[in-house]
């Protein structure tokens, strides 16, 4: 029952009895409400350890990517290097090559050079005998013929020996 200034009218007995749920409800809600509360705490705590092993997860995913992109262009670096390098000496090579080549080359030319001045004198000299033969008259000697050989053991006569 209500009384004028908001008060109100309530059976003792009925209060006692509404206490006393109360007592024996609030002490389960409590430990519910507690067990949820360290429920939560559990799993914000793993949320975190979680969140934490993703993070360092994807930072050493980071550091490995930028590890591997790092060996990966010191690597063809080094490839550039070593093709630059190839193709310097490949260049010195060459050009090693036609100088050895221009030098033969030249060497040669000298020496044919030579050898053609040495055949040019040989043909003057023929032509200069055939025109000198030419223009004498061909005699020949008795001299100049061979001599029979006496027959027997005797000495040879030559005509070294017959002139002396």
């Amino acid at each position: 029952m209500r009384l004028p200034g908001g008060r109100l009218i309530i059976d003792q007995a009925e209060l006692n009895n509404v206490i006393e749920q109360l007592r024996m409800v609030v002490p389960n809600e409590v430990k519910e409400a507690r067990s949820l509360l360290a429920q939560r705490n559990e799993l914000l705590d793993k949320a975190q350890a979680s969140s934490s092993e993703i993070m360092r997860l994807a930072q050493y995913r980071a550091e490995k990517t930028l590890d591997d992109s790092t060996v990966v262009r010191q690597a063809q670096e080094q490839a550039d290097k070593i093709l630059r390098d190839a193709r310097e000496d490949a260049v010195a090579i060459v050009n090693g090559a036609d100088d050895y080549a221009e030098e033969s080359l030249r060497q040669l030319a000298g020496s044919i050079t030579q050898l053609n001045a040495v055949v040019q004198n040989g043909l003057h000299a023929l032509a200069s005998r055939r025109t000198k033969r030419a223009q004498k008259p061909a005699t020949v000697s008795v001299l100049d013929r061979p001599r029979p050989e006496p027959a027997g053991e005797g000495i040879k006569l030559t005509r070294d020996s017959q002139s002396g």
